[in-house]
């Protein structure tokens, strides 16, 4: 049987935002989180990262290149600028790491989503030190993928 916890995660966000320098009433926007066993490690790749106040059609430049790197309890951060390319229109939308690497390499998608322009999706494979091994690459069609999973 299952059981549904509420928890307000609003100070863990704030602690995430201002330890990643993006403090009120600058923003960061999460789709792509995953906690690993093996690092024992929560790693956020925020979607979209502005130091200003939130404004629709501003966000859609406002894609962010970070990673972060969050302890098990969720109190301290590490910030780690992702290299290559940075392109403002893609955010990353999903990530999942690649098997065997020892959740050091990870495989990620991002999603451009522009108004009145069809959707876009890349692929993108780094590490967590922030080295760059597949700059993005697009994937064919106009979908915005939404999930990875190595089975």
């Amino acid at each position: 049987m299952w059981t549904v916890k509420n928890i307000d995660w609003r100070s863990v966000f704030s602690r995430i935002r201002n330890d990643a320098g993006y403090p009120a009433p600058g923003y960061l926007t999460h789709e792509a989180v995953q906690w690993s066993d093996v690092q024992q490690k929560w790693f956020f790749l925020p979607r979209k990262a502005s130091t200003t106040v939130y404004n629709e059609k501003r966000d859609e430049q406002k894609a962010a290149n970070i990673l972060i790197s969050g302890s098990a309890d969720l109190l301290s951060f590490i910030v780690t600028n992702i290299g290559g390319p940075s392109n403002p229109d893609c955010g990353f939308s999903a990530f999942d790491f690649l098997p065997d690497s020892n959740d050091e390499i990870i495989v990620a998608l991002r999603s451009k989503e522009i108004e009145n322009q069809p959707a876009e999706s890349y692929i993108t494979i780094f590490d967590i030190f922030g080295e760059v091994y597949l700059d993005d690459q697009k994937l064919d069609g106009n979908y915005k993928f939404e999930g990875i999973y190595f089975v």
